[in-house]
């Protein structure tokens, strides 16, 4: 796998920071001594249009369809920025077969919801379309491939549908707009000064999404929708050979609709002398950031010497992440996260980048760190135990990839395949990489590693601070502290710990009292002697993968919340962090290295929930480690230090954010100020201890009662065995309360209206309303709720985006408590402009008193039904939809069993008479809870 370590926020703007060539009927093994993974079916129309086609089992019976268009932002004129992606918004508004308003609905008819199976996104360098076909029968793939021809070749662009969608694109420029994007959009500016990238963002600009004339979008889509630039990839339980002749059949006759335009020139820089220093203020920024960048020259189309080179620079980046973490877990550190990482942009330029966020007042202090812990491994290299650790779970990931291969995921290869034909990487397969990789492994020493960080290190520097740190003079003292830092002689920074891990030994194993099989789910129940209760199920769906959640105690049933408020909060945050007794959470990764296993933690509402990952070799260590959690958890002081970091970043996005208002005070609104519901405030947060954690959660955890459930690859028999030795030997568990008025939670008597103003910068608002409904313990019940919800969103759609153009996402949900009695909720959540929150609230209210006086229409009905028929045939075959919704708590709630046998054919029998009832009786007018957020600097009369 070629090395690209891309920035988090890079991948989530979909800026496309990666390579970008030019048109080109070729494939990038053409040019490579690499070969491409032969399961692969590569060709080329005689138009130029390429195919990449590769059969999988997973899911069975479906196909996923990629179209790659070589064209985005950057093949924009100055006066078509952001036209790029409004064309993509455009192909589901009118084309050859398809007139306008009716592909949204012909895919809810097929089977297929709106984003999860038909989606597109845009970045700087390309246009990628996405199709997850409910079936593979000859229809339903040629009608998925003549969808992708109309995009490609067949668009309308009607006037009055573009008129009508201008609005859309607004709504999600101001849904994307953050303190994150800004930031990033001011950085990629300083980096890159007077390049074409830090130009042209994807979403654009007002004034052409407001004004632009059919013509332009017409040059555009013409000029670079061309057939040399397109790509079919097409992966599933399909046959190639008829794949391939629909290909033909649907892209065959696509051909150049206007000259070829002279591709842009992106005036990046690939190298940068001497140390700029720039700057960017957020006032609503949770922290503040710093980064150091250098450029290198782009080293080269993908080959084995590349990969081979930049795997060993990617040892050396992972043992130098591994250092600042470290760093960042200690008292009193200055960061409160880091990254480290190298990234190729557009096939011009490799950028080095390591850095951190820390408090404002700490931004010297974090700058100083990170400088000097990279310039010391600069100076001083590696270690052989840093080395050792980093090569073992390499080695660990490369032997995973290759025994899961097998049963991967169609619609996780379509999109690896289409990134690497964007990137102008060879696609290769799990083998293929172990095969080059795994020897390199074997003889890499740490002064390799070195070497290829210095490499990729030489040259200038761009050090660059943002977030909420108000500096009055940046340059200067941006300077001062770069150059205080820089006179400080540097030392090793190895954490040489060669540790292993102690918790293997229990003591006696323990006894099975009760084992069952349930034949129709195909799922082992056991008992232990010491009531440990153990659900099993064996799945073909992931090779050599297990996937394991615990259940202990009652979760925040028990939470003290009157007397110590954020009790939970501060128990999720800092019980893993806390590591073992003997082992810190450090110590616990060095001592694991090279072994599949995880554990993750969370405070639920009816218990404390345990889960992780691992292998077939890896199981009984697996649960040695989540037995060592229960048993030697740590508990410590540095846990609460990191805690108390994310909780003031994590309190300074809500606070400037109308998310955020609905986590802090509307939650609790609506349980009638129920202290267990919402987040309570920094003071009251930073209040708490790490006693108060350990004196709620470790009797719970000691004696509480314990069910673990174990679905994958798994030998029952041997599973069995793994918790006999580790939980089978816990002391006797309690059997669970019922916690009757615990579970009591009302929503306040009467319905109620307000309007919240947040401190922020952003221009954007929020309408979140909800009327109140029942809990989820009547299966039967929540899924006409779930289907109710279903058709109210596709209203929302059909009014609220479609018609009024008023919002790019509008939600509608069911959330139906199963822990509290009587607890749940239909409502809407919309992103708005701050000036329409009031207009959107009166549209979602006259469709909810429209749906209660007139209930929803058969054509709704099955638009809704559709989807959700589809989505449960492929969950059926995943290991997450077994673990989490049937086994999960299933001998505690037996009913659960019940549900999976009933799934399909209830929501099959659901009637229009279901869902009228619901909506007469629940979508009351004067019962429901309406908010509206909008900033203070915004705010608009009723």
């Amino acid at each position: 796998m070629p090395l690209i370590r891309k920035l988090l926020l890079a991948a989530l703007l979909s800026s496309g920071l990666v390579c970008l060539a030019h048109a080109d009927t070729g494939f990038p093994q053409d040019k490579s001594d690499l070969k491409a993974d032969p399961a692969v079916t590569w060709g080329t129309l005689d138009n130029g249009v390429r195919y990449a086609i590769m059969p999988n089992a997973e899911p069975k019976g479906r196909a996923s369809l990629r179209l790659l268009v070589k064209a985005g932002s950057l093949n924009e004129t100055d006066d078509q920025q952001g036209l790029a992606h409004f064309l993509e918004h455009m192909a589901f508004k009118g084309s050859t077969h398809y007139k306008p308003g009716t592909l949204v609905n012909y895919f809810q008819r097929l089977g297929m919801g709106m984003g999860s199976d038909a989606n597109a996104n845009t970045g700087m360098d390309r246009t990628v379309y996405q199709l997850e076909l409910p079936d593979t029968k000859p229809h339903t793939l040629q009608e998925g491939l003549q969808v992708f021809a109309d995009f490609s070749g067949g668009l309308l662009l009607q006037p009055d549908q573009i008129d009508s969608e201008r609005g859309v694109i607004l709504s999600e420029k101001r849904a994307r707009d953050s303190v994150a994007f800004r930031s990033y959009k001011a950085e990629v500016g300083f980096l890159l000064p007077g390049s074409l990238p830090a130009a042209r963002m994807p979403i654009g600009l007002d004034d052409v999404i407001q004004q632009s004339r059919r013509d332009r979008f017409v040059d555009l889509y013409n000029t670079w929708y061309q057939p040399d630039r397109i790509t079919v990839v097409a992966v599933g339980d399909l046959n190639v050979k008829q794949t391939v002749a629909l290909i033909q059949k649907e892209f065959g006759e696509l051909a150049p609709r206007a000259p070829a335009r002279p591709y842009p020139d992106l005036k990046i820089p690939t190298a940068i002398p001497g140390t700029e220093f720039g700057y960017h203020y957020e006032a609503d920024a949770p922290n503040t950031s710093i980064s150091i960048q250098t450029l290198q020259p782009f080293p080269g189309q993908d080959s084995s010497g590349i990969r081979l080179s930049d795997q060993t620079l990617q040892l050396a980046l992972d043992m130098l992440s591994r250092r600042l973490d470290i760093l960042a877990h200690k008292e009193n550190s200055p960061l409160n996260g880091s990254y480290a990482g190298v990234y190729d942009m557009f096939q011009q330029v490799r950028i080095g980048t390591i850095g951190a966020s820390a408090k404002p007042e700490q931004w010297q202090a974090a700058l100083a760190l990170v400088d000097q812990q990279l310039r010391s491994a600069l100076d001083h290299g590696f270690t052989a135990q840093e080395l050792q650790v980093a090569v073992a779970n390499l080695r660990t990931d490369l032997d995973q990839s290759v025994s899961s291969a097998a049963t991967r995921r169609s619609d996780r290869l379509a999109g690896a395949i289409t990134d690497a034909l964007n990137d102008g990487n060879v696609y290769t397969s799990p083998a293929q990489d172990k095969a080059l990789l795994g020897p390199l492994l074997d003889k890499v020493t740490p002064e390799d590693c070195v070497a290829a960080l210095r490499k990729a290190w030489t040259g200038g520097r761009r050090v660059f601070v943002s977030g909420n740190a108000k500096l009055a003079d940046p340059q200067a003292e941006i300077k001062a502290a770069w150059t205080q830092s820089q006179s400080v002689a540097t030392t090793s920074g190895a954490n040489d710990n060669n540790l292993k891990f102690p918790y293997t030994d229990f003591g006696p194993a323990g006894k099975v009292v009760s084992q069952k099989r349930l034949a129709d789910l195909d799922v082992t129940q056991v008992t232990f002697a010491n009531g440990v209760r153990l659900n099993l199920k064996q799945t073909p769906f992931q090779a050599n993968t297990i996937n394991v959640t615990m259940r202990v105690g009652a979760g925040r049933l028990t939470e003290p919340a009157a007397t110590k408020p954020g009790l939970a909060w501060l128990t999720l945050l800092t019980f893993k962090a806390g590591g073992l007794d003997k082992l810190s959470i450090d110590d616990l990764d060095a001592a694991l290295a090279g072994k599949q296993v995880g554990m993750d933690f969370r405070v639920s509402n009816d218990a404390f929930t345990f889960g992780g990952s691992t292998n077939r070799d890896n199981l009984l260590l697996q649960m040695q480690l989540l037995t060592a959690y229960l048993t030697h958890a740590g508990y410590r002081p540095e846990a609460l230090t990191m805690a108390r970091k994310a909780i003031v970043e994590t309190q300074a996005e809500l606070t400037h954010t109308p998310e955020g208002l609905l986590q802090t005070r509307i939650d609790s609104e609506l349980a009638n100020h129920d202290p267990r519901f919402g987040i309570p405030d920094e003071k009251v947060l930073m209040s708490r201890t790490l006693d108060e954690v350990k004196n709620w959660l470790q009797p719970q955890l000691d004696k509480g009662p314990l069910e673990v459930s174990i679905v994958g690859d798994i030998d029952i028999d041997k599973t069995i065995a793994a918790v006999a030795q580790t939980l089978g030997t816990l002391p006797d568990r309690e059997t669970k309360p019922d916690y009757a008025n615990q579970r009591i939670v009302n929503f306040p008597d009467k319905g109620l209206s307000q309007r919240f103003t947040v401190p922020t910068e952003i221009n954007r608002g929020l309408v979140y309303i909800v009327w109140p409904a029942t809990d989820g313990r009547d299966i039967h019940l929540a899924r006409r709720f779930n289907l109710l919800a279903e058709v109210f969103k596709n209203r929302l759609w059909d009014t609220i985006r479609t018609q009024m153009g008023s919002s790019y996402s509008p939600e509608a949900f069911a959330q139906l408590s199963e822990t509290f009695t009587g607890y749940g909720m239909v409502g809407v959540l919309i992103t708005v402009e701050p000036e329409q929150a009031d207009k959107v609230t009166a549209a979602v209210k006259k469709i909810a008193a429209d749906m209660q006086a007139h209930g929803v229409t058969d054509d709704e009905l099955e638009r809704a039904r559709a989807p959700i028929l589809t989505g449960i045939r492929d969950s059926e075959r995943t290991n997450g939809y077994w673990l989490g919704t049937v086994l999960n708590g299933s001998q505690e709630i037996p009913a659960r069993l019940e549900w999976a046998r009933s799934r399909a054919s209830d929501y099959q029998s659901i009637t229009k008479a279901d869902l009228d009832s619901l909506a007469r009786h629940y979508l009351v007018k004067d019962r429901n809870f309406s908010f509206t957020v909008v900033p203070d600097h915004k705010i608009t009369s009723k």
